[in-house]
């Protein structure tokens, strides 16, 4: 477990140097830890990771001796995904704030707050605590509201149950996920488009809150007939709830400034500067709010816990990278090319609105 995490920790440091100062050597040091990374966990991944992962391997190394000249250094074609786990691996010092703050018990508290609650108002404040958590816990925000809202759920059937954790948690998850910052492929989409976060980021808001509010203007209808009776439960401190749901909306918008501030002066992409944000904004968040020491010391026990949950993800994403840098060279990229700007050119539109259903389904 060290020794895979030391690994890990290299090729995140070593992709943020590389970016800064594109040093040909470290290039392929991520490549030759990106390989050894790669056996050391086909033990360790999931099956579904494992086929899909040495599905992109197989197919690489195919394709790398078919088509790839041999003037290209073999180990530079394994670092494309290094910005994404770069990403994924800093994220738990997100949770960690949120955990040494308390915010997550805030938000709880929210829920059970007068005035007293019914199916309706339990299901708004369900989604409201999802889309506030998902910005910073990310995949850890499901189980967390489901323990806080379970047990107010009991008098309700289980296929109820089920469909309204279907409904509240997974539709304001996805769609905070469609302008968060810390969300990967809003990276990745940034960095691909050349489009400025700022540019983006209105539109996404707008549609992401208009989403929620047609949700919520659907469920107050199918909602209204499911009775249910919750005791309130008086917060014994309103005024510090109040003001840990200040601190976690001036949280974001901080860290979006500063995100936006820090992009713009500086030439990296987008997702290196998300990445090399999270963790210096984090320790200055728990300084601010006088939980410097605790945060420091559990920081780093939530990022080495979080490894075994990165095996499955480093051995796909390494994997799906090598694919990705060999596929270009094919005959096949063409074709597949042609195709995808014909669909873009013509029915951008079609698809638009195939995504946004989607994420509401």
């Amino acid at each position: 477990m060290c020794v895979i995490f030391y690994l890990y920790l290299f090729i995140v440091l070593f992709y943020l140097v590389n970016e800064v100062y594109a040093v040909p050597f470290l290039q392929t040091l991520i490549g030759i830890l990106a390989l050894i990374v790669i056996v050391l966990n086909i033990r360790r991944a999931s099956r579904l990771y494992l086929w899909a992962g040495l599905s992109f391997f197989s197919l690489g190394l195919l394709y790398y001796f078919m088509y790839v000249p041999s003037d290209v250094p073999f180990f530079h074609l394994f670092g494309s995904m290094a910005g994404l786990l770069s990403l994924l691996f800093v994220l738990p010092y997100m949770s960690t704030i949120i955990s040494v703050g308390k915010y997550d018990r805030a938000l709880g508290q929210m829920i059970s707050r007068p005035p007293e609650l019914n199916t309706i108002r339990l299901y708004r404040r369900t989604s409201i605590m999802t889309y506030m958590l998902t910005l910073f816990l990310n995949v850890a925000t499901v189980p967390v509201v489901v323990a806080t809202v379970k047990n107010k759920l009991n008098q309700l059937g289980p296929v109820v149950i089920q469909r309204f954790f279907a409904h509240s948690i997974l539709r304001a998850y996805a769609l905070v996920l469609l302008w968060s910052p810390t969300e990967v492929l809003v990276a990745s989409t940034v960095d691909l488009t050349g489009v400025s976060y700022l540019t983006l980021l209105p539109t996404l808001f707008v549609i992401s809150t208009l989403f929620i509010s047609i949700d919520w203007i659907l469920h107050k209808r199918q909602l209204k007939d499911v009775q249910m009776q919750v005791p309130v439960q008086s917060t014994a401190e309103p005024r510090s709830l109040n003001r840990k749901l200040l601190q976690l909306g001036m949280a974001i918008t901080v860290f979006i400034v500063a995100l936006l501030i820090f992009n713009a002066l500086t030439p990296q992409t987008f997702l290196f500067s998300v990445t090399v944000l999270i963790v210096p904004f984090t320790f200055l968040w728990a300084k601010a709010i006088h939980k410097g020491k605790r945060f420091a010391k559990l920081s780093s026990v939530y990022v080495k816990g979080n490894t075994t949950q990165l095996h499955g993800l480093f051995f796909l994403f390494l994997t799906a990278g090598f694919f990705v840098e060999v596929f270009p060279y094919t005959v096949w990229f063409d074709y597949m090319n042609a195709v995808f700007a014909f669909t873009f050119n013509e029915g951008s539109l079609f698809f638009v609105l195939l995504a946004c259903w989607s994420v509401y389904l």
